[in-house]
């Protein structure tokens, strides 16, 4: 399988070890293009499982910072009478 970049793949270090699981129960190597690195069912390499993880849970680290960032802005507007809906 190949895979564009890590953070498409899944939204949370949780469902990343999922979906990997799943994957390679079944067989399938997947390989991330844009970071440049391969998973393989075997167990492979160490260190790339360990990219992968680090990938993964700084995306979900950012994902969660954007989150809270959007809800201070809305928590804002809402305190703004008549200048946002």
């Amino acid at each position: 399988m190949c895979g564009w970049f890590t953070v498409r793949l899944a939204r949370s270090l949780r469902d990343m070890l999922a979906i990997m699981e799943e994957l390679e129960a079944k067989g399938v190597t997947v390989e991330f293009t844009t970071q440049g690195f391969t998973v393989r069912p075997d167990g492979g390499d160490l260190t790339t499982r360990l990219i992968l993880h680090i990938i993964t849970a700084v995306a979900q680290s950012e994902r969660e910072m954007t989150r809270e960032r959007q809800a201070e802005v809305i928590a804002i507007a809402k305190q703004t009478p008549g200048k946002y809906p």
